[in-house]
């Protein structure tokens, strides 16, 4: 297959997932609450927990909003009793004999300790975790080096099509800003970073690597009739690849309690704590009250009213139902 082919055919997988990207990119903000993350760059330049503003936080004579997360924390229980589960296959026999049962204990004890070494419960965790956060987790199976690996899930494309007949063909992993560091080749070295796709055709048994910068393409023959990846989701999609994940189910209920955690935030903090109240011709002039926990305000008594020569109040700075909105 030639490089413009082979191009085609990357660009037309990718072109499924553009509106699934930006899903993502939402979805990862919510979860990390911070509203400038991005999916384009892999580096620390948008670090997460930085930016503390909520999605409704504009003003600027208040400080930043407390943080009412209930995505993540909804997410991190499923995570944490999905990871209290190991994963571990168990091989038992069917009336076999003494040697089946030998067999099938050594065959145990392998992957034992072939899960222990990958450390499978941990990849299978995280896929899991992208599954509630962007309604997909993706896990790589690499047989020549020997690693199962969590994927991110908006770099891997498939046909929605073919996954909806529930028979894949071909499949395309874009690794953006991959570093040439890693590449099983030398490259010059004023080239830090390269976009490293690989694209697996089992109709043509084969797979290929391309990287644009470097106008190179390596083919090599694929004999499995399967590719080599696993897509967890967190529900399994009615049709083609997508479906509802945990952020997007609470995502009207997490922006209502930004909004309400906003308003509450501002009026606490703009709301004088305590008033004074002093009359005019008292002996008390209105300079001598201290304001620095509240505000004085000087009135005119009516005729035939008396009053004390300061009076103290305080006023509740929002209705208690807003609170109990929260709550609920």
């Amino acid at each position: 297959m030639d490089t413009v082919k082979l191009t085609q055919r990357i660009n037309r997988l990718e072109s499924f997932y553009g509106t699934y990207r930006s899903k993502c990119r939402r979805n990862l903000r919510l979860y990390e609450y911070s509203p400038l993350l991005s999916l384009d760059n892999l580096d620390d330049s948008a670090v997460v927990g930085y930016y503390q503003s909520g999605f409704f936080d504009n003003e600027d004579d208040t400080t930043s909003s407390v943080q009412e997360n209930v995505i993540r924390s909804c997410i991190d229980t499923l995570v944490s009793k999905i990871a209290s589960q190991k994963v571990r296959p168990f091989i038992n026999t069917v009336n076999g004999t003494f040697r089946d049962m030998q067999i099938a204990k050594a065959a145990q004890d392998y992957f034992d300790a072939i899960y222990e070494e990958q450390n499978i419960n941990k990849v299978v965790s995280d896929a899991w975790r992208d599954a509630c956060i962007f309604d997909r987790g993706v896990i790589y199976i690499n047989d020549k080096e020997k690693l199962v690996s969590r994927l991110m899930p908006w770099q891997v494309y498939v046909d929605p099509r073919e996954y909806s007949y529930n028979r894949l063909t071909q499949l395309a992993w874009k690794q953006e800003q991959y570093p040439t560091s890693l590449l099983p080749f030398d490259v010059d070295e004023s080239i830090e970073y390269v976009t490293y796709y690989q694209y697996w055709d089992l109709n043509q048994g084969k797979r290929f690597h391309y990287i644009p910068e470097l106008s190179k393409v390596e083919e090599e023959k694929w004999n499995s009739n399967a590719l080599p990846f696993v897509f967890v989701h967190y529900t399994n999609p009615v049709k083609a690849t997508s479906c509802q994940s945990i952020v997007d189910l609470l995502y009207g209920i997490q922006m209502e309690i930004d909004s309400l955690m906003t308003k509450i935030k501002d009026a606490s903090q703009l709301c004088s704590p305590m008033q004074y109240f002093v009359p005019e011709g008292s002996n008390i002039k209105a300079s001598k009250v201290s304001n620095r926990v509240g505000e004085v305000y000087t009135y005119t008594i009516a005729p035939g009213m008396t009053s004390s020569p300061v009076t103290v109040s305080t006023t509740p700075f929002m209705d208690p139902q807003w609170m109990q909105t929260v709550e609920t």
